[in-house]
């Protein structure tokens, strides 16, 4: 699931009953989330990855529950801050990495 994926998905979302955005945007969020659960990140970047993850993961079980405010809020789905040092390193790795700059995915 590609950044670009999830912007389509929240923007056909838009302006839908919360019991449509449910359905138009659980799915693709589930895809995101289990992807970046089967990412392997370098040792130091375990704890952020893992705070990523469970954000992402209480966001999905908002949506699945229909929480007016997840669903209405789709613009604000945001990962915790990386460490300053580790958003370096990983954003220099992202624009040489073909796959992140495709999704359009930076630190």
């Amino acid at each position: 699931m590609t950044n670009a994926e999830i912007a389509d998905a929240i923007s056909e979302a838009r302006g839908l009953r919360i019991d449509r955005k449910k359905i138009k945007l659980e799915d693709p969020i589930r895809e995101f989330v289990e992807g970046i659960e089967d990412a392997d990140p370098p040792d130091d970047a375990e704890d952020y990855h893992e705070q990523a993850v469970e954000h992402m993961r209480a966001y999905l079980e908002a949506v699945e529950n229909r929480d007016q405010e997840a669903l209405d809020e789709l613009d604000a789905i945001e990962f915790p801050e990386a460490p300053a040092d580790l958003e370096q390193r990983l954003s220099a790795a992202a624009r040489e990495n073909e796959e992140c700059r495709a999704a359009g995915f930076a630190f």
